[in-house]
């Protein structure tokens, strides 16, 4: 059975985080868990993959929404894998105290 390839944002923490680790308990799921901060995504890699089937495959993916360049630069990495995805999970979120803007001029 071929594996269903599902692209979670903001997969390493909170709502997304959730959202990767019910995925993975299902058979034959091939989760990317997105985020931004290396070492936040790698350990919730870490935490899903404890909690997967053995037919699952779980597996980072660093990139900034934020900047037009990162999201350019993975998701041509992404392109050249020529993976199907079965389901895209746009997540995220941020509390923010005061306006901010992106490296690319946007409001954040």
């Amino acid at each position: 059975m071929p594996k269903k390839v599902i692209f979670v944002t903001g997969g390493n923490a909170g709502v997304g985080f959730q959202c990767c680790l019910a995925l993975a308990k299902q058979p034959n799921t091939h989760v990317i868990v997105a985020g931004r901060n290396q070492q936040r995504v790698n350990d919730a890699v870490k935490e899903i993959k404890a909690a997967a089937t053995p037919t699952s495959i779980i597996e980072p993916g660093i990139v900034d929404l934020a900047s037009l360049e990162s999201v350019r630069t993975f998701a041509n990495k992404l392109k050249s894998r020529q993976l199907q995805f079965s389901t895209i999970v746009c997540n995220g979120g941020v509390q923010l105290k005061q306006k901010e803007m992106t490296v690319d001029g946007f409001e954040r």
